[in-house]
């Protein structure tokens, strides 16, 4: 009990020494077991506590026997102690001082472990403050992100409002676009009315002032020409007829009965030549050069005088045509007998417009038809040179163009230039009989009526109706030739 008593009391001496050293320092074997027993009591608790939520009774008292069993081995030295009192003090000392220091050991263990325990909980509650403040942190974080989520919820709200607003907008838009459309449309609809209405207008404006011009042009009265004027240009183609005649009576020579042309034409008929039978029979007789001469003359003049007055009275070189227009002259002369002039414009226009529109083809149609008839009255003479229209056209052309130019000017002033009234050319009928009221004879010989006329040598120019006659026509009497 001795041995025991101060091994008690130096362990009392020693653990609290033990119990105020610091955290460094060695504690009281006893209060550290004690401690440790604690805290496995209490970690033991603590299992058996969990262990009791998910266990049974029996894992618990199992639980609490290894505790006590623990408990017994951590503090086996005391027993140890109080086992052995009846043991030599020496052995005591000994053995008290290898477990004095393998307690020191145990306990130098324990304290390292203490303070890695330490070490780990201060780092455990480092982490933990630091994961308790990343926590705080991802807390703010979501805190504020719940904040934005909101606010960008209304947001959203306020953009799907908006959006809902803008589509009804749109669609009000759309269908205003559809009505302005609409109406565009109908305005476009009115507008191509109201552009073809007025081309229409434009067009009856024009078809309407083409009439009235038309109409100041079918009532002008005014005549471009007098019948003065007009007797001039008549007198001037009988002049012209006449030197053409005269001039190749004078400068050609006539064979006997050489009735062809080039060799190959058929004598011309009194129809192509336009001249009596009788005065055909004068031209081929020929005895007398100087009579022949008078007589060839005076058939030249007769067969152009009367193709001259056909090419005046034409209104085309169709002779179809010249006859449907000639009837209808004539009923619109009957239909505006009070008007005279109406019947005188269209006349001009139409002749303008038909029988002069190409003046050069009017002209060399002209041109060839009086050569051919030259001619011809050459041929019943008897001339017939190789080349005939040859040397005529050579010898002659200028006197041809110049009763040509002549004629139609003529046909124009008489046609065109005068509304006012009709004039026309006209010759004495073949074979007629002598007539001082209407015929002078060329030669100037005072004969009485009743003699016979072999040819017209000159054209007459007279009204229409035969009231007044501005020019007699000259003829040449078959009693001129006896003479």
């Amino acid at each position: 009990m001795t041995l025991l008593a101060s091994t008690v009391g130096y362990l009392k001496r020693i653990i609290p020494g033990t119990m105020r050293t610091d955290d460094h320092s060695l504690t009281d074997p006893t209060a550290e077991a004690q401690d440790l027993h604690t805290q496995r009591d209490s970690d033991l608790c603590c299992e058996n506590d969990h262990e009791l939520k998910i266990g049974d009774a029996k894992n618990s008292e199992h639980s609490h026997e290894k505790s006590i069993e623990t408990t017994a081995n951590d503090v086996g030295e005391l027993h140890l102690v109080a086992s052995k009192v009846s043991q030599p003090y020496h052995v005591i000392q000994k053995g008290t001082d290898e477990q004095k220091d393998d307690y020191e050991q145990r306990v130098h263990a324990d304290q390292e472990k203490l303070k890695q325990a330490t070490r780990d909980k201060r780092k455990a509650e480092k982490q933990r403050d630091e994961v308790l403040r990343e926590l705080d942190q991802l807390q703010t974080h979501l805190e504020l992100q719940a904040s934005e989520t909101a606010s960008f919820q209304n947001y959203a709200n306020s953009l799907k409002q908006a959006r809902l607003c803008d589509m009804t907008e749109m669609e009000n838009l759309r269908k205003h676009c559809q009505n302005l459309e609409h109406q565009l449309h109908a305005a476009h609809t009115v507008l191509i009315q109201e552009r073809e209405q007025r081309q229409m207008d434009r067009r009856l404006l024009a078809t309407r002032a083409q009439e009235l011009h038309d109409t100041e042009t079918f009532l002008t009265k005014a005549d471009l020409f007098s019948g003065a004027e007009v007797k001039v240009m008549v007198q001037g183609l009988n002049s012209e007829i006449l030197q053409l005649a005269a001039d190749i009576a004078d400068t050609l020579q006539f064979e006997e009965n050489a009735m062809e042309v080039d060799g190959g034409d058929q004598q011309p008929t009194e129809h192509r030549l336009e001249i009596g039978a009788r005065m055909k029979q004068l031209l081929e007789v020929g005895d007398d050069p100087d009579t022949h001469a008078i007589i060839v003359q005076a058939a030249l003049q007769g067969v152009i005088t009367r193709l001259c007055r056909r090419f005046i009275s034409e209104w085309s070189k169709h002779s179809s045509t010249d006859d449907d227009l000639h009837d209808l002259y004539r009923d619109i002369r009957k239909k505006y007998a009070d008007s005279p002039a109406v019947a005188g414009r269209w006349r001009s226009m139409t002749r303008e417009k038909g029988k002069y529109r190409v003046v050069s083809e009017t002209e060399d149609n002209f041109y060839s038809r009086v050569v051919e008839a030259v001619l011809n009255v050459m041929c019943v003479a008897g001339w017939s040179p190789a080349d005939a229209k040859g040397t005529l056209l050579q010898t002659f052309g200028k006197r041809v163009s110049a009763i040509v130019k002549a004629a139609m000017k003529l046909d124009r002033a008489m046609g065109e230039g005068i509304t006012s009234q009709d004039l026309v050319v006209y010759t004495a009928h073949l074979d007629d009989h002598f007539d001082s009221n209407t015929m002078v004879d060329a030669y100037g010989n005072q004969k009485a009526d009743g003699d016979v006329v072999a040819c017209t040598c000159e054209l007459g120019l007279k009204a229409s109706d035969g009231s007044n006659i501005l020019l007699k026509t000259g003829v040449v009497l078959y009693s001129a030739f006896l003479t």
